[in-house]
């Protein structure tokens, strides 16, 4: 694909799949408008002179952005809601791409830094632990409520609430499907719990969830009495509490929810 030298800005709207460029000149007059498959839009960008490209900050955009930087191009990531006032008529590819194109000329433009891969990865931690502490959270309630049926009361906190949980195995109030099922909702939790820190992701460590081995184990126990014993022998952290509070790489977001995670940790421990 030829490269017009009279180009001056590229806006592109990503996608899986599909990619829509819309290339314009100084004056903003569209000189090309492109729809490319992922290889096309890879091959696109070979030998192209440096020019300003214009992306909204949207998934995938901080890797794009980051390789196109590399290319020698400048890269400015609108975010979203600047984008929308200037989409006209019905919302297409198309015209969101021409929408970029008007809000990057706005003179107040506030425009998203790029983050680098460890400042997307130590994000992504945090917010893949925020995911597990509401799935742990929302396991716990179901099993509160469950035991409610039955006239067994589980007081409030997460420590707390499990110990009462593993003494109520052996309430005589539970048959064995109930006791079963108590015992799968513990066993989620502490898998939920089971420490998972930034410097193992960080160094490739990630344990393969793919293996029997490491997958969740949330069937039948057969000895309620270890169940206990292996319940209660687990580590009290629940993940993340060793991320640098103070690590440049972090976010004011992710400092600030990394010491909402560490002064729980130190509530559930002093309970």
């Amino acid at each position: 694909m030829k490269c017009n030298p009279a180009v001056a800005t590229i806006a592109i709207d990503l996608a899986k799949y599909i990619f829509q460029l819309l290339a314009v000149d100084a004056h903003g007059n569209v000189l090309e408008s492109h729809r490319l498959a992922r290889a096309a839009f890879i091959a696109f960008w070979h030998n192209r002179a440096p020019v300003r490209v214009v992306m909204e900050a949207c998934g995938s955009a901080h890797h794009f952005g980051r390789w196109l930087t590399a290319l020698g191009h400048q890269v400015i990531l609108i975010p979203a809601q600047y984008v929308r006032p200037y989409v006209r008529r019905s919302k297409t590819d198309a015209a969101d791409c021409l929408a970029m194109i008007e809000a990057v000329r706005a003179i107040d433009l506030k425009p998203v830094p790029i983050k680098s891969e460890l400042q997307q990865v130590i994000q992504l931690l945090h917010r893949a632990r925020q995911q597990w502490q509401e799935t742990r959270t929302a396991r716990i309630n179901l099993a509160r409520g469950l035991l409610r049926e039955f006239g067994i009361v589980i007081p409030e906190g997460a420590e707390r609430g499990q110990q009462a949980m593993r003494a109520a195995l052996g309430h005589e109030a539970l048959d064995q499907r109930m006791r079963d099922l108590i015992a799968s909702l513990l066993e989620e939790i502490r898998t939920l719990e089971h420490p998972f820190t930034t410097e193992r992701h960080v160094n490739g460590s990630i344990p393969s969830t793919s293996s029997p081995a490491a997958r969740p184990r949330c069937g039948k126990a057969d000895n309620y009495a270890d169940l206990r014993g292996r319940l209660n022998d687990r580590p009290r952290t629940c993940g993340f509490h060793d991320v640098p509070a103070d690590d440049p790489a972090t976010s004011r977001t992710d400092r600030r929810l990394h010491r909402s995670n560490r002064d729980e940790a130190e509530q559930d421990q002093s309970a």
